[in-house]
């Protein structure tokens, strides 16, 4: 206990007395500030989605500087590496459990839908966090010679793995294909379909989108009339002859050139369908092309034919190229992207787009410009730019309240991935249920309702489903409120139960007092230690903060238990406004 105690009295110390005189009060711009400990939370909740600890606030309340090696470390942190797998998830869109998944058929009866569905929508996005953990270049996510599987992933696609307790680990894809990072991967292209004469034309748009910030979509084209949208080689003629689809698709048929190979769907009934057929091919016409095969949809897939890869020559499209650049593979692909100036700079759009919650195409171009140079001196180095968003002035400036003109990031919102993680890390609770169990083809079992969308709420409080809705709302919602409700009863009770049966040491919040203890000091000084530790604020003990806790603890205890008064304190902490508005 004194550990602790003596620990909020450094803090207080040091952080409680008047702020200096540059963060209190507006420079001659019209800038406010906000204090070293506000933007260490800040910084803390945008790149790896956990509060600052105590510790971590006692020394950057000494010293304010100490904030630029936190960063360091916490770059270095598993947490950081989440936060990347769902940076990126924002942007290639996934995390589909809303949609039918890969039935549990064949090689998967003895899995269940959770296990099949992070395996699938996760290996991209695994692929990507490596390469930023281990400080490789960025660019090695679209020219990497290797992929991230667990076992349940290469029992689908029939991979080699020998590791063990489900662990991710390098392997390669069996089949012929060429190898090219992210754009090899058979989940990219099973998400982001190609349906009928589309050839493979919305996936070079995905492409040209998320990787370079320059979509083919948004271009302004005027469409003749008289074109027969059913007849596949009448679309294949329009838009290589006639001039209003030339100005499109001369650039964006030969990327899509390259994604020849990957069949166009594979959909979870085809699937089913496959092994109820024994996965055994009984033509009724001699002339069904190889794709049509039943053994392609059975466990392990067969999602890519080499043999496939110049079917674009059959339908007389443009061949393969990358803006004017001839080429022929995914390889040849990937290394066109990353050699793309565009590639770094739609890199730098995303990264701050998602740590400071501005819409992509609203980041300043010189600062774009700024920070497109430095990281590509530092080897496209995604720690370095990480590090460079986060310490810029804008992102600790709290308001300007003179003329316009400043950077300013503005509050940010917790997002649902990283709010289940901060009450994980407060109160060791997560927010687990058993699924609904449907017999046959799904079986979800256990599910994070923080990170559900099928069940949970994950898309109902500001994120993302990937399918339906693809933009996160980053302003207060009233499920959100309600959400923050439930999920703070249940994590204080939980904590409360636990922290009780344990030695003060080795407890999460309640680290200062026992079940019996009501003495108001005690009881205060507990107080100040939760507001520290849920809401990042080091107050002192008659603050009126404390002063209203206080009045909230004593009351519930006066009609009940020192353990329920504790529920019901650490709950609204738990709803407090502060804990997801930073």
């Amino acid at each position: 206990m004194s550990r602790h105690y003596t620990l909020i009295l450094a803090i207080l110390a040091v952080g409680c007395g008047d702020p200096p005189e540059h963060l209190d009060r507006p420079d001659p711009a019209g800038v406010v500030y906000l204090t070293d400990t506000e933007r260490l939370a800040r910084i803390s909740l945008s790149i790896r989605g956990l509060r600052p600890t105590a510790e971590e606030i006692s020394a950057v309340a000494t010293d304010g500087t100490q904030i630029e090696k936190l960063v360091d470390q916490w770059l270095d942190s598993d947490a950081y590496g989440r936060r990347i797998r769902d940076l990126h998830n924002e942007n290639l869109k996934l995390r589909t459990d809303v949609d039918e998944q890969m039935p549990l058929v064949g090689l998967l009866r003895d899995r269940d839908t959770s296990d099949v569905h992070e395996s699938t929508t996760e290996a991209a996005l695994r692929l990507i966090e490596h390469v930023v953990a281990n400080d490789l270049p960025y660019t090695e996510i679209v020219t990497a010679d290797y992929m991230l599987t667990n076992d349940t992933l290469a029992t689908i696609y029939g991979l080699n793995y020998d590791g063990i307790d489900h662990e991710w680990q390098k392997s390669t894809w069996s089949d012929g294909r060429p190898m090219a990072g992210i754009l090899s991967d058979s989940e990219l292209w099973r998400r982001h379909q190609s349906n009928g004469s589309n050839f493979h034309r919305g996936r070079a748009n995905m492409l040209a989108d998320q990787l370079l910030c320059s979509p083919f979509a948004t271009r302004d084209i005027d469409v003749e009339g008289g074109i027969d949208l059913s007849d596949d080689l009448a679309v294949a003629h329009a838009v290589t002859e006639i001039e209003s689809c030339i100005g499109c698709h001369q650039a964006m048929d030969p990327m899509a050139g390259f994604l020849w190979g990957f069949q166009g769907l594979v959909l979870a009934y085809a699937i089913e369908n496959a092994h109820l057929k024994g996965c055994a091919w009984e033509p009724t016409n001699p002339d069904d092309p190889p794709d049509q095969y039943p053994e392609d949809y059975c466990y392990p897939l067969r999602i890519f034919q080499p043999s496939e890869e110049d079917a674009w020559i059959d339908y007389e499209l443009r061949p393969p190229g990358y803006y004017g650049q001839p080429g022929s593979g995914l390889d040849q692909l990937g290394a066109h992207i990353a050699d793309d100036p565009r590639f770094a700079q739609c890199a730098v759009r995303r990264f701050y787009a998602y740590f400071t919650q501005t819409p992509r195409d609203d980041v300043p171009t010189d600062l774009v410009r700024r920070l497109q140079d430095d990281f590509v001196a530092s080897g496209y180095d995604a720690k370095a730019l990480t590090r460079a968003i986060v310490l810029t002035d804008g992102f600790r400036v709290a308001q300007v309240t003179g003329e316009p003109g400043h950077e300013v990031v503005g509050l940010q919102t917790l997002r649902p991935e990283a709010h289940g993680d901060v009450v994980e890390q407060l109160t060791g609770f997560r927010w687990l249920r058993r699924a609904e169990q449907r017999g046959g083809v799904e079986a979800w079992g256990v599910v994070d309702l923080t990170q559900s969308d099928r069940y949970g709420f994950r898309a109902m409080t500001g994120g993302i489903d990937s399918l339906y809705v693809l933009s996160p709302v980053h302003t207060a919602q009233p499920i959100k409120t309600i959400f923050m409700g439930r999920l703070g009863e249940e994590a204080a009770g939980w904590v409360v139960d636990h922290d009780f049966q344990l030695p003060a040491e080795e407890r999460r919040l309640l680290t200062l007092v026992e079940p019996t203890d009501v003495d108001e000091g005690l009881i205060r000084a507990q107080l100040q230690a939760l507001h520290l530790a849920i809401l990042s604020e080091a107050l002192p003990i008659d603050d009126l903060e404390i002063d209203a806790t206080w009045d909230l603890f004593s009351g519930a205890l006066a009609r009940g238990t020192p353990e329920s008064a504790w529920k019901l304190t650490i709950s609204v902490l738990l709803q407090d406004p502060r804990m997801v508005y930073y």
